[in-house]
């Protein structure tokens, strides 16, 4: 059995990580946030922000067992947590929102589409992709943009 040192010792090692993770996601959704705008968000763009949110969210969940795990002796690292956690509270979903598919695209013959599916909930697919009917565009080298939604 841990002693309560201990268990705050891993408690502020996992908010340490979290707060790293809070840092560079919020640098991230700044860029990401600029590529929106303009429509340049790439696949690349759009799984970096959907790793680090899926970090963070691991790291909050570990926090939350250290947490429940301290009870009254961990209140300051529960302030300290909802405070990082309330940072990324709901992106998930809101980036689910806006990229996963609503709708199949058909293909035509003037432009090269390619769509792809979700692998888990937290991530986005039907990114579609122009190119010339004439061959194949590398993939690295195109520009995805978002699949229109269906409101």
């Amino acid at each position: 059995m841990e002693t309560v040192q201990q268990v705050i010792s891993r408690a502020n090692q996992t908010l340490a990580a979290l707060s790293r993770v809070s840092t560079r996601l919020t640098e991230l959704l700044e860029q990401f946030s600029a590529l929106e705008m303009g429509e340049q968000v790439t696949l690349r763009d759009l799984t970096q922000v959907a790793h680090r949110l899926e970090l963070a969210r691991r790291l909050s969940s570990e926090m939350q067992f250290h947490i429940d795990l301290l009870g009254v002796e961990g209140r300051m690292v529960a302030l300290q947590h909802a405070e990082l956690a309330a940072n990324f509270s709901g992106l998930g979903d809101l980036i689910e929102q806006d990229y996963a598919p609503t709708s199949p695209t058909p293909t035509s013959s003037t432009s090269a589409r390619c769509t792809t599916s979700p692998t888990t909930s937290s991530s986005a697919g039907n990114w579609s992709r122009s190119g010339s009917a004439s061959g194949p565009t590398p993939i690295w080298s195109s520009t995805w943009t978002r699949a229109a939604s269906g409101s």
